[in-house]
């Protein structure tokens, strides 16, 4: 029906990395067979921060990313808008980066933070070394703006 193809809709986004639904992505993942679902999230969590993955008890891999999926409940998706954007261990321009992401991901921001720079948004993305947290500056005053929120539209394809 109806549903299943928002469901199937939302995955496609996510791995072309158009806004999607986290929450129907997620409903995707979790009617996949084991290795499929686990490649998948790997892929997913390398483009969007992790914040993709399913929770605990449905797949045998949901260390982290089944509390970085929780904290995405409660955040708003962000698309980065720059060629590429740092992600630092503060909202500082100071602050040691710890890594990037690219033009067109999308990623959950969790919180802002107003700082002298600008306006901070604190994300967790997964990295070859693991999870990790780190903050990104939204709008930079020479480039503009980096990262903007995600407009979802509910019922994309239904």
């Amino acid at each position: 029906g109806a549903g299943r193809v928002v469901v199937a809709a939302a995955l496609l986004q996510a791995l072309v990395g158009a806004p999607f639904e986290v929450r129907h992505c997620q409903d995707a993942l979790s009617q996949l067979p084991g290795e499929l679902r686990e490649r998948l999230e790997a892929r997913l969590a390398m483009h969007h921060g992790g914040g993709v993955a399913i929770g605990p008890g449905v797949g045998s891999r949901a260390t982290n990313a089944g509390a970085a999926a929780a904290a995405a409940e409660d955040s708003r998706q962000y698309e980065v808008l720059y060629e590429s954007v740092w992600i630092r261990r503060s909202a500082s321009t100071q602050a040691d980066a710890v890594t990037k992401r690219l033009k067109g991901d999308v990623l959950s921001v969790l919180e802002l933070e107003e700082a002298s720079s600008g306006v901070w948004g604190r994300v967790h993305v997964a990295t070859a070394e693991g999870q990790c947290e780190g903050w990104m500056l939204l709008r930079h005053p020479d480039l503009g703006e980096l990262l903007r929120p995600v407009v979802q539209a509910q019922g994309v394809l239904g």
